[in-house]
């Protein structure tokens, strides 16, 4: 059996929100909870082979890798931890070769010496030898001669015995030898830092954010504008700077905008062959999202999405985006959901974000295919029949409205309010996925006469009344929404 030891270097926390969303990257203050491994062949996260260790922040420990049933030759070793908070880390992979001879567990044996060099191998034991104190695990800081060396980039290769005169591979790392001779200095302070999407404009040259000065930072950076960007798969990239004026590398989020058009049977036009925004101009859309209201809704969400104003004249009510992840439209239960989030629809059908302009904005990679279900408070929840693909220009697009073979379930879940144009069913009062009498005589009923953004108002003309109850939800009732559970 092979022992490898799982280095944690956290030094850096930042908490990043878009509009629509918000991931967190943490790499410090949260503790590590599970570490899983697996060889060449990735099983997806969680299913790999669970690793017994003690949770906490950093993780240092050995463990033994099962290479039973491997090929003679050279593997991926690859692992992975996930922290309190649910995330996953990066997964490292090393190289490993399985030789013949079969493996025994002997006793762990003690580093004794170490060794580096530069460039060149001047064989075992040769290199430059560095102090240390012996043991099973090591962990050294130690200076490197660069006298002599020229400026420019070098490779620093460094080597391990043990107490059985074994050696350990050596590992190598990438070094630039500059101007100035290399000092060891203190922990610098971070003083400033910047972000920018997909194109680096150059150090100094992106969108500055304010911090604390301190060796580790903790920050949220709250970025407001992501119009403009087209539908497909973006990176948002950042970086620091220390009080010695020297940048960070650039560290990143990969994140996907959406292109969703859905059309609403209640507030549908065929005159005009676009949606009613009454409930807009009326000034009776509320600023927080209507989602966490009725907590035994089928789509019961409760986000802190809220606007200052209702950002476009062109809007005519919130909607609810849920992304999942699954093999396939049959498979993508509840059980597969990765995002969700509160968005605008508009008068077009087309789907927007909190500034009324962007395309809404998700940061879970999809590791299968990527399907998207759409609720109203008041409609039948609607899923996309097929995995949303990247088009040709790397855009995800998606129009529900142009048949009912884009919706999963086909005619059961979707409607036909015109012709060539479909979308979601009216009449779902209570929010429970089906169009029944419960929506008539416990939501509509009790509303009748009303004024305001109520339920009952299947038409979502600001008015509970016959129309909402003959036009609305009686062709409708014994529908029910088509998305898997």
């Amino acid at each position: 059996m092979r022992k490898f030891v799982i280095p944690s270097v956290l030094n850096l926390c930042l908490l990043i929100f878009l509009p629509g969303f918000a991931p967190v990257i943490q790499a410090q203050s949260n503790d590590l909870v599970y570490l899983e491994y697996y060889i060449d062949t990735d099983p997806g996260e969680g299913n790999g082979i669970p690793v017994a260790f003690t949770q906490g922040t950093p993780v240092d420990l050995n463990f033994q890798v099962d290479v039973t049933g491997y090929d003679v030759g050279f593997h991926f070793l690859c692992f992975r931890s996930k922290d309190s908070e649910g995330n996953w880390s990066i997964t490292n992979c090393m190289k490993i070769y399985v030789d013949e001879e079969p493996v025994s567990v002997i006793p762990t044996p003690i580093i004794t010496y170490l060794e580096y060099f530069i460039d060149i191998d001047p064989g075992e034991g040769n290199g430059n030898s560095v102090p240390l104190g012996q043991g099973i695990i090591i962990d050294e800081n130690f200076s490197v001669d660069v006298s002599g060396i020229d400026i420019g980039f070098h490779q620093i290769c460094f080597r391990t015995k043990d107490n059985n005169g074994k050696w350990s591979l050596t590992n190598v790392f990438n070094i630039y030898v500059d101007e100035e001779p290399v000092v060891v200095l203190p922990d610098r302070n971070l003083i400033a830092g910047e972000f920018f999407i997909d194109t680096d404009p150059g150090y100094g040259n992106g969108t500055p954010f304010s911090i604390n000065p301190a060796p580790l930072i903790d920050e949220i950076i709250q970025i407001t504008d992501v119009s403009g960007l087209d539908a497909g798969e973006h990176y948002l990239h950042f970086r620091v700077m220390d009080e010695s004026g020297k940048w960070s590398h650039n560290n990143y989020v990969k994140f996907f905008m959406l292109d969703l058009k859905a059309w609403l049977e209640g507030p549908y036009d065929s005159l005009v062959h676009q949606m009613s925004t009454v409930l807009n101009t009326n000034n009776l859309l509320p600023l927080n999202q209507p989602y966490s209201s009725q907590p035994g809704a089928a789509w019961y969400y409760n986000g802190a999405e809220h606007v200052s104003s209702i950002p476009a004249t062109d809007i005519i009510d919130w909607i609810l985006i849920e992304t999942r992840d699954a093999s396939t439209a049959a498979n993508a239960g509840s059980g597969t959901v990765d995002e969700r989030q509160a968005a605008f629809v508009k008068k077009d059908g087309g789907i927007v974000g909190l500034d009324g302009v962007s395309y809404p904005v998700f940061l879970e990679t999809v590791n299968q295919k990527l399907f998207v279900v759409l609720y109203h408070r008041n409609h039948l929840g609607i899923m996309t029949a097929s995995e949303v693909l990247q088009t040709g220009t790397g855009s995800y697009t998606y129009d529900f409205s142009t048949g009912p073979l884009q919706v999963y379930g086909g005619s059961l879940g979707h409607k036909k309010i015109e012709t060539g144009v479909w979308g979601m069913a009216s009449g779902d009062g209570d929010a429970n996925g089906q169009v029944g009498n419960p929506d008539k005589n416990d939501v509509w009923s009790l509303q009748a006469g009303s004024l305001g953004y109520l339920a009952g108002d299947f038409s979502m003309d600001s008015q509970v009344n016959n129309t909402d109850k003959n036009d609305k939800w009686a062709p409708n009732s014994g529908k029910g929404s088509q998305i898997p559970h």
